[in-house]
């Protein structure tokens, strides 16, 4: 017995075949549509969000960010606030992770990264995010905490995670 195997043409009318486009069009520029929207904005929350967040996490980012300090003095707080962060007794017995940025690299104990690597890591998990400002805005899993030439030691500390 012989098989054989045929090929079988699909002729399309005119009609079908701009449909066919019209449908294709469309689908792609859904596709551009959805990937051209910007990431929402994350909104600020309250404190207690934030620290009910820290209470659970096993791991904190203490992010030294100092690219926009105004001043080496300044650079120089937003450093020592990070350390004073990274001793605090509430933070004890999370793994703690270190990043100290600045505007071309990103400092880690295991070397040197891009700064959107950090970025991109930290984004991710619970941080504190200490850059140059003044306040702190606490947003579900972030803290971004703002320090100035006036900073004092001990200022950046959690004494305790307990939330009521």
């Amino acid at each position: 017995m012989h098989d054989s195997k045929h090929l079988q043409v699909i002729s399309m009318e005119p009609k079908n075949i701009l449909v066919a486009s019209l449908v294709v069009l469309a689908v792609l520029a859904v596709y551009v549509i959805l990937q051209n929207q910007p990431v929402p904005e994350e909104s600020p929350v309250e404190p207690w969000v934030f620290v009910e967040t820290l209470e659970k996490a096993d791991k904190v980012y203490i992010v030294m960010d100092v690219r926009n300090a105004s001043s080496s003095f300044e650079s120089t707080n937003i450093l020592q606030c990070g350390t004073d962060f990274a001793g605090s007794s509430g933070l004890a017995g999370k793994e703690l992770v270190i990043f100290a940025m600045n505007e071309s690299e990103c400092a880690t104990v295991e070397g040197k990264r891009s700064v959107q690597e950090c970025v991109d890591e930290f984004m991710d998990g619970i941080a504190f995010h200490i850059v140059s400002g003044d306040g702190t805005t606490y947003y579900k899993n972030r803290a971004e905490v703002g320090v100035n030439e006036s900073y004092k030691m001990a200022e950046c500390r959690v004494d305790a995670v307990v939330v009521q």
